[in-house]
């Protein structure tokens, strides 16, 4: 039985791409690739340039031909696997490198069409994603395609004919290679919810990464909830200050831009979602007279779950919030989105019997409010250029009469999308019984002995079980919908709601289940004959491509530390150097004052300033323990960084640090400083950010003389380039 399953497993593995393509043949002769392959760009006046700006594409186009080049290399070179696991233990697997190999010689990108100029947001369907991929057994290479994003489709799958090899080397053994590929579905998403817990923008920047190796193309943001609101406002600061669960768990305005800009490079459209008029609770720690039903001990009749709380239904002050906030954000997501999501689901009537401007749980009342409620929020999102996207519940439990344009998203069952377009109306898929990724973890509510824990007991969630990868797989987005309506079927997203999903777990319950998801509204949940795809074809490419997230990290993009990024720290320490011949009896301001100086001069970031923090007595306390010499400056310096740690190593003369040693600074995932101290091995500044295969490595002589010489292979920053 399992000798048949290996055999089944590299029978198929010649096919071992994900998602599957429209058509596709191979051979077996074997291909070698190295880093200097020739990438060209051509463009339909059949001008060719090295990669990236073609005189007659816009400024976008080549961005996003530019960053996905250069994570071809990165992913076929930095961040690509060997196949062992594959093939039967202790096989001879990998073909022979030898001086009549035969390599890539050259890979062509040609561009049939301009991009529509709106590249970087595009609504769904308004670009060709189409390509097609050949690769002679000679070693020309060439991807074709209408757009940028299609090229950009073509590398991604050009990537994963390649392996790594353990002699050294990276080989295909599938040549000639010919494809022609499409998607099913113009939109293929995830939602991802950073309000029951809070996402670092490492995370939502290894989404985004991640999606779109899966030629997913959008990131719904549900960046709001009941629980906490970690959204900056500019104009509203309190909302975020009152409303974030601790200062440190914020998206500030420039992180919004940056992920936004980096999806659209990645051709993953970042769509924001603020959730109202329920789920909205957050805003009561800073506007509470807005919130009818206010963290009710009885919260099960007033919400879906703790704490409850809803905007007030009939209110002219919560008009004039919502016309505030959307003023504020509004213009400053429309450069890089086509879309703003205004949530309308799980609207408890029963919170409007508490609310002063209604008094009632009547629908017969509460519905024409509603519907004035939500006329008001959507003609705010189209006079602002935006696409709205409601909850399936505002549609059909509801009943609201809705602008043709708006898009519904469903989630309760496959009847709530044959509703919604018999309606009229485009929807989005994603029955929770199938693509709600957090489903079958439990209960996170504790009952109280009595009626209510024995209603729920054993305590199994609502949509339990786990949904694995096979059930996710088995889902049709078009299930139950009339030939005659599916084009009104847009696509669908899995989700993962944050109750129980922390940075901690989030990789493992969103990939490579979401994988499933992706490749059912690429390719289609039914095949050529009409059936359900196979499982048996499916698990083997799904394996693999397993380990290709696993290999590129499907966690965070590295963050690189520059030459001149260096030169800066090591200039700020030797004024510290040069200033103190030791460090007993140094102030607490003294260490702030530099460690700020240093850290505004050095923007790991888009131009983001780093913050300085530090508690007196912790840092006092440090420096007992250090035991350091009470006399002879810091002579050396030595910087080793990766993508995860940055260590500083100080001599006095000859004496090195003891072991125990004082760690400088601490360095969260946002890149802000918010400690100036930490217990650990040696000096060192935890950069948690990244990859553990980025490094670069400074040495620095402090005081007399030095430049500061570096050794970096430092890859895949993140904005997609390489770095220095």
């Amino acid at each position: 039985m399992l000798r048949s399953l290996v055999i089944a497993l590299c029978a198929t593995s010649a096919s071992a791409i994900w998602p599957i393509p429209s058509t596709y043949t191979s051979g077996g002769e074997v291909l070698w690739i190295t880093r200097d392959v020739a990438i060209n760009y051509k463009t339909a006046n059949e001008t060719t340039h090295g990669y990236g700006s073609p005189s007659n594409n816009s400024s976008w186009s080549s961005d996003i031909v530019t960053s996905a080049v250069e994570r071809t290399y990165d992913t076929l070179f930095t961040k690509n696997f060997v196949q062992w696991k594959f093939h039967p233990r202790f096989s001879d697997y990998e073909p022979a490198l030898t001086s009549n190999s035969t390599y890539v010689k050259s890979i062509t990108l040609y561009q049939t069409a301009a991009d529509p100029s709106t590249i970087m947001k595009p609504t769904a369907g308004s670009v060709d994603e189409s390509y097609t991929l050949d690769v002679l057994a000679s070693g020309e290479a060439t991807i074709t395609a209408a757009s940028s994003i299609g090229l950009l489709y073509g590398l991604t799958t050009f990537t994963q004919l390649f392996y790594e090899c353990n002699g050294g080397g990276v080989y295909t053994t599938l040549a000639p290679v010919h494809i022609t590929d499409s998607p099913k579905f113009p939109w293929r998403g995830l939602n991802i919810d950073t309000s029951r817990t809070f996402k670092p923008m490492s995370d939502m920047y290894a989404m985004v990464d991640a999606l779109s190796y899966n030629k997913m193309n959008r990131l719904h943001w549900h960046i709001t909830d009941a629980q906490s609101w970690p959204l900056e406002i500019p104009t509203m600061p309190e909302l975020a200050d009152k409303g974030a669960y601790a200062s440190f768990q914020k998206y500030s305005p420039a992180d919004v831009a940056a992920l936004q800009e980096y999806g659209a490079l990645l051709g993953v459209e970042v769509v924001m979602e603020i959730d109202n008029p329920g789920h909205t609770s957050s805003i009561a720690f800073a506007y509470p007279d807005l919130i009818a039903a206010f963290n009710e001990a009885d919260w099960s009749s007033y919400a879906s779950e703790p704490p409850s709380g809803t905007l007030k239904l009939n209110s002219t002050a919560v008009y004039d919030f919502l016309e505030r906030l959307l003023d504020d954000l509004l213009p400053r997501l429309k450069p890089l989105t086509s879309y703003f999501h205004l949530g309308g689901d799980e609207v408890n009537v029963n919170a409007y019997t508490l609310d002063n401007t209604v008094g009632t749980n009547s629908t017969a009342i509460l519905q024409p409010l509603m519907q004035k409620y939500m006329d008001r929020n959507i003609q705010q999102v189209q006079a602002a250029g935006l696409v709205p996207l409601v909850w399936e519940e505002m549609l059909l439990d509801w009943n609201l009469t809705l602008p043709s344009e708006t898009i519904v998203q469903t989630w309760l069952s496959d009847e709530s999308v044959a509703a919604t377009v018999a309606k009229g109306h485009k929807a989005l898929a994603g029955n929770y019984n199938f693509w709600y990724l957090d489903c079958g973890q439990g209960q996170w509510l504790d009952f109280y002995p009595g009626t209510s824990s024995a209603e729920y007991w054993p305590y199994a969630d609502y949509c339990s079980p786990r949904h694995n990868w096979r059930l996710m797989y088995s889902y049709d987005p078009l299930g139950g919908v009339p030939e005659n309506s599916t084009h009104l079927v847009l696509g669908g997203e899995a989700h993962i709601w944050s109750e129980q999903t922390d940075t901690v777990n989030l990789d493992q319950m969103v990939w490579p289940r979401t994988c499933a998801a992706g490749e059912v509204l690429w390719s289609g949940a039914k095949d050529a004959s009409g059936q359900n795809r196979s499982q048996i074809t499916a698990s083997p490419r799904l394996s693999e491509m397993r380990e290709r997230l696993v290999a590129r990290g499907a966690r965070k993009p590295c963050f690189c530390l520059t030459d001149s990024d260096a030169s800066d720290l090591v200039a700020g320490f030797t004024t510290i150097a040069a200033e103190h011949t030791g460090y007993e009896g140094v102030a607490d301001q003294i260490l702030v004052d530099n460690f700020t100086s240093i850290s505004d001069s050095v923007n790991f970031v888009d131009g983001i300033p780093l913050n300085t923090t530090m508690t007196t007595s912790r840092a006092q306390l440090l420096q007992q323990e250090a035991k350091l010499p009470p006399t002879g400056k810091v002579t050396d310096l030595f910087i080793s960084h990766t993508c995860d740690t940055i260590t500083w190593y100080f001599e006095f003369g000859t004496t090195p640090l003891p072991t125990r040693g004082i760690a400088i600074l601490f360095v969260n995932a946002e890149k802000k400083i918010y400690k100036a101290y930490r217990e650990i091995n040696s000096a060192a500044l935890l950069y948690n950010v990244g990859r553990p295969e980025c490094t670069s490595n400074w040495t620095a002589t402090v005081g007399d003389t030095g430049p500061v010489s570096s050794n970096s292979t430092c890859k895949s920053c993140l904005e997609g380039r390489t770095g220095d």
